[in-house]
């Protein structure tokens, strides 16, 4: 790393004042980078990685005011040509001001995912979708589903993108369904949730071991696109990154995979002949009061420990003040991998019964505020009101609604819902 990087003396302990969630966040290394103070002193030398990089700036004004769209992109794709995400190569632009046809009713597969943000986003703007029918490009904007929901808005942060991204690939022939949450973070999170989003499902679909171990499917997915992520030369990883929840769904046999704080929550009836549906946690928030995940950090030259002004622990190279991150497993952050974080997912196998009525899978925009059972009983109340898809978007709005009344700042909120029986 170059050389040593010394931190005056260790934080005092103090008695935290009242909740600011905003403190809370895991993106210490996003005000780093824009308030240019990684490290205030003895920087090590990185070299030249002919990774993107741009200066950083002193302040960061509180609101972003933007061009929005009414294009939809379908069907983009990545730089060498190739489609991405399971979805066409070829690209089509729908007018939503213009009358389009009928969506027609998909009978072998569905795959929507969200494209690249661009900084030219308005606050609370819609995530821009890739949308395909058994492979072919539809309008979007004439789809309904009465057993799926999706909500990718862009929140209320300085100069950044929406950094959230997300993937639904349904393939009804084989029963084989994946259901993806990307929230980024750093100067280029937006990148590597795209980039994540694009790899990562097809690294695991395409395993040759996907029906006869899954898991491994799922494990070899996730290291082979951390991999390739970091040796790509033009998205800088070294303190940017991405958070990531995944389902895959083979059959009645649901499995479960995250690394950071996303999460996946199922619906349960609680037993039979009740109306109450409980929530479990299928992933764990992968924060740095978990011991074990301490003693990794620990063990690997890093340290973790509380700042002052701060209100939780984060992750630090040892005796330096970066890079911050609070979360202990992430892809990309390359400095926070060198001091133990890694992109190994915890995983959990579920086999669905019929009390099993909802899967949602959203970003820490919603779990910051909202916790688990909060969460199913909105959407359940809501589905059953007035549909799936308006339950996914009173989730961001009561997510936005508490954001506000908390802080100046909006984090990007992404949930995907799936109504199971």
């Amino acid at each position: 790393m170059g050389s040593a990087c010394v931190r005056a003396s260790a934080p005092e302990p103090f008695t935290p004042p009242k909740r600011t969630p905003g403190l809370e966040r895991r993106r210490l290394s996003i005000l780093q980078a824009s308030l240019n103070v990684m490290p205030a002193s003895g920087q090590p030398e990185f070299g030249n990685t002919g990774k993107a990089h741009e200066p950083a700036k002193k302040e960061m004004p509180k609101h972003v005011r933007r061009m929005s769209t009414n294009m939809i992109l379908l069907h983009a794709t990545d730089s060498d040509g190739d489609a991405s995400g399971g979805l066409s190569e070829h690209s089509t632009a729908y007018d939503m001001s213009k009358e389009v046809a009928p969506c027609p009713t998909p009978t072998q597969s569905l795959a929507i995912a969200g494209i690249a943000s661009k900084d030219d986003q308005a606050p609370f703007s819609s995530k821009v979708v890739e949308f395909t029918i058994d492979g072919e490009a539809a309008p979007i904007e004439s789809w309904s589903s009465s057993r799926l929901g999706y909500v990718c808005q862009k929140g209320l942060k300085p100069e950044m993108p929406n950094q959230d991204d997300f993937a639904i690939l349904e393939d009804y022939e084989k029963d084989c369904h994946f259901y993806g949450v990307f929230d980024g973070h750093g100067q280029w999170g937006h990148q590597v949730a795209n980039y994540v989003r694009r790899h990562l499902p097809k690294h695991i679909l395409e395993h040759e071991q996907l029906q006869t171990d899954t898991q491994k499917a799922i494990l070899d997915g996730f290291a082979k696109t951390n991999d390739e992520l970091n040796n790509d030369s033009l998205i800088d990883t070294r303190l940017s990154g991405c958070t990531v929840t995944v389902a895959v769904r083979i059959g009645k046999i649901l499995y479960t995979a995250g690394v950071g704080d996303s999460r996946a929550v199922l619906g349960r009836v609680k037993s039979h002949g009740s109306s109450m549906v409980t929530a479990v946690d299928l992933t764990i928030d992968h924060k740095c009061s978990i011991p074990e995940e301490q003693k990794r950090i620990q063990n690997a030259g890093g340290e973790v420990y509380r700042a002052e002004m701060d209100l939780q622990h984060r992750v630090y190279v040892r005796g330096c003040n970066y890079p911050g991150l609070a979360v202990t497993r992430a892809f990309g952050d390359t400095i926070a991998a060198a001091v133990g974080v890694i992109a190994v997912p915890t995983i959990k196998v579920v086999e669905l019964k019929e009390r099993d009525k909802f899967l949602v899978l959203a970003s820490d925009g919603v779990w910051e505020f909202i916790n688990s059972q909060s969460a199913i009983d909105l959407v359940r109340e809501t589905t059953a009101r007035v549909g799936i898809q308006k339950a996914a978007e009173d989730l961001f709005k009561e997510s936005k609604f508490l954001w506000m009344n908390e802080e100046d700042v909006v984090d990007d909120i992404t949930a995907i819902i799936i109504q199971l029986h």
